[in-house]
């Protein structure tokens, strides 16, 4: 069943902050509701960023998908730095 109420914006899994590739790399991009795409940036990518200024970090994300639908439902993410990052974060996208 689409979830509908506001335009999906193009997320991406790895942030251009994390050398991710922009723009509209598909192998990157996942369909994320507006306010989920701002939390994952907040929660996610620019904690990670931060830490990476000055630790090797490693990051792991994927996308959870129930049934058929097109869109996931939550986003998870983890990462752990030499320097004592230690990171884990599930964020829902209604």
């Amino acid at each position: 069943m689409p979830r509908l109420g506001f335009v999906w914006q193009r997320g991406h899994l790895i942030g251009s902050q994390l050398g991710g590739e922009g723009g509209a790399n598909y192998n990157n991009l996942i369909p994320m509701s507006p306010a989920s795409n701002i939390l994952f940036r907040d929660e996610v990518e620019n904690p990670i960023a931060n830490a990476a200024r000055n630790q090797c970090v490693f990051y792991w994300v994927w996308a959870g998908y129930v049934g058929d639908d097109l869109s996931p439902t939550r986003i998870t993410a983890i990462a752990i730095g030499d320097g004592g990052l230690n990171l884990s974060k599930r964020i829902d996208n209604p």
